[in-house]
């Protein structure tokens, strides 16, 4: 049993069969607000070429996997290399079906998610790797980019100098939401 080729199996399947049309990647069963669910077939993708160099399905995906990184882009809505959730993560905006913007918790968050930031960063870094691999500079250039923006804006924008730790989100209100998350730290 290969490894990569469940990895690149399982990676086709989201980005052929649970990609909207507007690059989001759809988690659970409908869920199409997790701000986290886009950084996996970008970061599998990666994974997977790293450990097989099938350049030729990295050539044939890649229009994919940016499709899907753009999304990211659009999100960062007030361009200051932080992604923004759907969800404003304000105290009291808790409804279904929309009620979180990562799949691993069901509660209150949105904004500025510290969670789904640093695998988008890690998403972006990947893919600027893959753009790389296939000598395409001015699009590893833009990822590599946008990735040391995030980085750059991510501690200014979470870290709460109350408790000395990141908070788990930034709430569009501008609250920090500082429950003490090893997640996030």
């Amino acid at each position: 049993i290969s490894i990569a080729a469940l990895v690149r199996q399982t990676d086709e399947w989201w980005m052929d069969h649970r990609t909207s049309t507007g690059g989001v990647v759809t988690g659970y069963w409908n869920y199409k607000t997790f701000l986290d669910a886009n950084s996996g077939p970008l970061i599998a993708a990666w994974d997977y070429v790293e450990s097989t160099h099938d350049l030729d399905w990295l050539t044939r995906k890649i229009s994919q996997l940016e499709f899907i990184a753009e999304y990211y882009v659009r999100q960062d809505v007030d361009h200051d290399g932080l992604v923004e959730a759907v969800q404003s993560g304000n105290s009291g905006t808790l409804h279904q079906p929309a009620r979180s913007c990562c799949w691993w918790d069901a509660l209150n968050c949105g904004g500025k998610d510290g969670y789904s930031n640093a695998l988008i960063y890690r998403a972006w870094r990947c893919l600027a790797d893959l753009e790389s691999k296939l000598g395409r500079m001015k699009p590893q250039a833009r990822y590599t980019g946008l990735a040391d923006r995030l980085r750059a804006a991510y501690a200014p924008a979470l870290f709460d100098p109350k408790t000395g730790w990141l908070a788990g989100w930034k709430s569009a209100d501008g609250r920090l939401h500082d429950y003490a998350s090893t997640v996030v730290n």
